[in-house]
């Protein structure tokens, strides 16, 4: 993609803003659809006819084809010749027919008098009140059922000494003496509506019948063929035979070579990467050449239609460089304009455009998929639909398993994301918000965030990171983040986890259903940060993740940290790919049971941090051993109520609904008791439910508890479990003692 950018149907230069300017082509050295040869065949036509009577020229071709252009270099051609007068007519300008009907006799009553003698000051006096004399006929009884004589009749003492016929020839014998021929070109006639249509052609023929004077009409011709159809029958064909009754010579525009107006948007767009300072590696450009190429060149069938998606790009660009994949936006831009109807339908197809059923295992899910995006394709005919889906295919490519063989799974997607491709999660919104989608985080100041990280002291990259959670949420921060973990120089890592770190009291843990211990931006920044230490240099390590347990803004970030590097130094991970060695843990689970410690001796976990409370006890555990957490329980559930039935709670899991995915009310589980009996007795809860609920006491438990209240229910259901722990306990001890005795021979 290298070269000029161009304009229109030539290459003129972008305006000062950098569009291409909706203008047609004056200078020749612009002519790159050689559109100026036919022009001049035309004009060359025109002025060596011998035969002097009227002329009517129709000049057929689509909207932004370039017949303005045509006839710019018609004029350019007779500017030269004497005999010819050229007059240009745009009935667009025009608000009724009236206004265009006194206009366009003005135009002819001028040019007239420019060309000819003395006399002509008479004629274009005449022609002026004809005009007139037509368009008041036109507002009482209609253009379309007037003719010359009647229109002079209906004006009574207006017109009733003039005699039209000799006028006429008046008018002929003048330019047939001065040997002049008047040019009228009508431009734009398909950017009226159907009246006016009709009436410019009404005109047209009432006009055309001076000798020496000739018409050319510029239109697209199946629009004007249309508008005259409702206006006289109501079919297509009707409209074109009204046509031919004007238009004498028919020409159409010759098309624009297809590969010129490829050249001519691809100029355009690497003339707005350059400016962006933007350039594409091999892949990309060979993306795009695919993309474009096969499936959206062909339809960038006029001048006009380049220079929309030469804008279009040029809008864009600016706006999302350093966000998306610009290959993407490239492709996405070009497709917007060429096929607008489908493009706005791509939003609301995300999660089928990205594959996530895929993800799920479902049977049919292909099925599934292909029925989602069916919409995209109606009313497309077959050979668009094939381009629109060879396109996407090229944009999503986990949507060619509907096609091909071929599967791209979610191993592919990490690859996507560090691309910013709109085939990434992440990155799809992007492309159709021309920016960043609010709670989301520009790229632009992430890497500024993590470029200046190693040159500020601690606090101030906490205050930064701080910038960004304001700019967006800590849940985007960490998800923008995680990408990027083996990225990192150890300068940068080390400064980035502690800055994360020191800010982890305002990370949210949010409880969001089942999986929300692997969903929740909590356990997210904990997992960040013991992937990133892992990636450092292993000498660095330790000492990190010390600094990180000991003084991080929240304990249970702490505890969740060393957790997961313990989880990424397992038996089940490589020797050689462990992040710390089992002393290293144990030194570090040694100084995290130290800082939990001194926490529990200022507030019971179960009632200031309950969620946190039996990862917290467990921690303690595994770095000091059972002895203090033991005690530390002891003292404060025995006897006490409160206390008690707080910490069962903190350990009873959350059950959630299947129907809202909201929490609902659980209740003590086994699994529930065996967690608290592995830190302390189990008897001591017994006792002091016993103490406070006789009903916990009595040798049979009542089944039917819903008459009770919320505690005593805990308090009944805690007995039930541990007595039928206690007897799986004796049963157990007693098959042991049993097997331990000889048996006789």
């Amino acid at each position: 993609m290298t070269g000029d950018s161009g304009a229109d149907e030539g290459t003129a230069a972008p305006s000062p803003i950098g569009y291409l300017a909706d203008a047609p082509v004056t200078d020749p050295a612009d002519d790159r659809f050689r559109r100026q040869p036919f022009a001049h065949r035309i004009a060359d036509t025109i002025a060596d006819r011998p035969d002097p009577t009227s002329l009517v020229v129709g000049l057929y071709g689509k909207w932004g084809e370039g017949k303005t252009t045509v006839l710019n270099f018609i004029e350019d051609r007779l500017e030269g010749n004497e005999n010819v007068v050229c007059v240009r007519f745009n009935p667009w300008l025009y608000q009724s027919d009236s206004q265009l009907l006194l206009s366009f006799f003005e135009t002819l009553a001028s040019a007239v008098e420019r060309s000819l003698a003395s006399t002509s000051e008479t004629v274009g006096k005449w022609l002026r009140t004809l005009g007139a004399a037509l368009g008041t006929v036109s507002v009482g009884i209609g253009i379309i059922n007037a003719t010359p004589g009647s229109a002079l009749q209906s004006l009574g003492e207006s017109l009733s000494s003039v005699d039209v016929q000799e006028k006429r020839k008046t008018l002929e014998k003048l330019l047939k003496d001065a040997g002049k021929r008047i040019l009228i070109m009508i431009d734009d006639i398909d950017r009226l509506d159907d009246g006016e249509i009709a009436t410019v052609f009404k005109l047209v023929k009432l006009a055309a019948d001076f000798d020496h004077t000739a018409y050319i009409l510029a239109f697209d011709q199946q629009v004007v063929a249309k508008a005259l159809a409702k206006r006289y029958s109501d079919t297509d064909s009707s409209g074109t035979s009204f046509i031919e009754k004007i238009v004498q010579v028919p020409l159409e525009l010759p098309p624009a070579d297809q590969g010129e107006l490829q050249s001519m948007t691809l100029q355009a767009m690497t003339a707005v990467l350059t400016l962006a300072g933007i350039e594409l590696d091999d892949a990309d450009v060979n993306r795009f050449s695919t993309g474009f190429g096969r499936h959206l060149g062909p339809y960038i069938g006029t001048p006009r239609m380049a220079k929309r998606v030469a804008n279009a790009i040029e809008f864009v660009v600016p706006l999302v460089a350093g966000e998306v994949n610009v290959t993407d936006m490239l492709l996405v831009e070009t497709f917007r304009v060429l096929f607008p109807t489908v493009y706005r339908k791509l939003p609301a197809k995300k999660d089928a455009l990205l594959g996530k059923a895929f993800d799920y295992g479902l049977n049919g899910a292909q099925d599934l998929v292909r029925a989602e995006l069916e919409p995209l394709f109606e009313g497309l005919d077959s050979k668009d639909a094939d381009h629109v889906k060879g396109l996407l295919r090229e944009l999503f490519p986990r949507i060619e398993r509907l096609y091909s063989n071929y599967h791209y799974g979610q191993e592919s997607i990490p690859g996507w994301h560090a691309a910013q491709r709109i085939c990434a999660p992440d990155y799809f919104d992007r492309c159709f918000s021309y920016g960043i989608p609010i709670g989301d985080l520009a790229d632009a100041e992430l890497r500024s965030f993590l470029e200046h990280l190693h040159e500020q002291s601690e606090e101030e990259a906490a205050g930064a990171l701080d910038t960004l959670f304001e700019l967006s949420t800590p849940k985007r921060v960490v998800e923008k983040l995680r990408p990027l973990e083996a990225t990192f120089d150890p300068a940068t890592s080390r400064a980035l986890v502690f800055a994360i770190a020191d800010r982890s009291d305002v990370i949210p843990d949010l409880l969001a259903g089942p999986m929300s211990g692997i969903t929740s931006p909590f356990e997210q920044a904990a997992m960040h940060i013991a992937n990133v230490v892992a990636h450092m240099p292993s000498d660095q390590r330790p000492a990190v993740l010390r600094r990180i347990i000991e003084s991080s803004a929240s304990l249970a970030f702490a505890s969740d940290v060393l957790r997961w590097s313990r989880i990424l130094s397992g038996d089940d991970v490589a020797p050689e790919a462990r992040s710390l060695t089992p002393e290293e843990i144990t030194e570090l689970e040694v100084a995290l049971a130290d800082r939990i410690a001194v926490a529990a001796g200022e507030s019971p976990f179960f009632l200031s941090m309950p969620r946190y409370a039996p990862s917290l006890y467990y921690a303690w555990m595994g770095g000091a051993g059972r002895t203090p957490v033991e005690d530390h329980l002891t003292a404060l559930c025995t006897g006490n109520l409160e206390n008690a039935l707080a910490l069962v709670r903190a350990f009873m899991p959350t059950a959630w609904s299947m129907e809202t995915g909201m929490p609902v009310g659980s209740q003590v589980e086994r699994n529930t008791y065996d967690s608290i009996a592995g830190l302390m007795d189990p008897q001591v809860i017994t006792d002091t439910f016993a103490a406070a609920f006789p009903s916990a006491a009595a040798e049979t438990i009542l089944e039917d508890t819903s008459s009770l209240g919320a505690e005593e229910r805990i308090a009944l259901r805690w007995a039930l479990v541990h007595r039928v722990a206690q007897a799986q306990t004796v049963t157990t001890t007693t098959e042991d003692d049993t097997d331990e005795v000889p048996s006789s021979s």
